[in-house]
């Protein structure tokens, strides 16, 4: 869809730019004494008929290309953050904390990112990063007893029998 309105703006600026240009000539140099007034008519023809819509055209695509653009950015943050919240997110992507939302939910509804929001606090809880948390049983350097931990980045576990640091 980006690339249709890119190719028809660019095709309608086209035509309307040598419309234009034989408008102009008709213009400047007339072969014949109607030819001033037709070549305005022309002129304004192709400003109405090509031009003005050239550049809504161009201006569709380009916004369509930043939404897309800053889809992906939501989408690939989304995947490996386990919680993100908005306002970090828009400020990451340089739009408002309202349009981040609208994005988050966007690519929530197209499959592209799993999870949930926090309204109440704003934040996206992703339910398809991988935090790194696990159970599992370590031997204590201290009492050689063994201990089932939870391991999870950033904290520490500890023995359940003697409480020496076990990781």
């Amino acid at each position: 869809m980006i690339r249709m309105s890119y190719a028809l703006g660019g095709s309608f600026a086209f035509v309307g730019v040598s419309c234009s240009a034989v408008a102009v000539g008709m213009i400047v140099a007339p072969a014949a004494p109607h030819q001033p007034s037709a070549g305005v008519a022309v002129l304004i023809m192709s400003f109405g008929a090509f031009l003005v819509p050239a550049a809504i055209l161009l201006w569709i695509g380009t916004q369509r290309r930043r939404n897309a653009r800053h889809l992906d950015q939501v989408v690939a943050m989304g995947q490996v953050s386990a919680r993100l919240p908005l306002p970090q997110l828009a400020e990451q992507i340089g739009t408002s904390v309202p349009r981040a939302r609208e994005l988050v939910l966007e690519a929530i509804t197209a499959g592209k990112l799993v999870g949930r929001m926090d309204y109440e606090h704003g934040v996206f809880l992703s339910g398809s990063a991988h935090t790194g948390v696990q159970k599992v049983g370590v031997q204590c350097p201290s009492c050689s007893a063994i201990s089932q931990v939870i391991l999870a980045p950033g904290t520490a576990a500890h023995c359940t029998f003697c409480g020496h640091r076990v990781a």
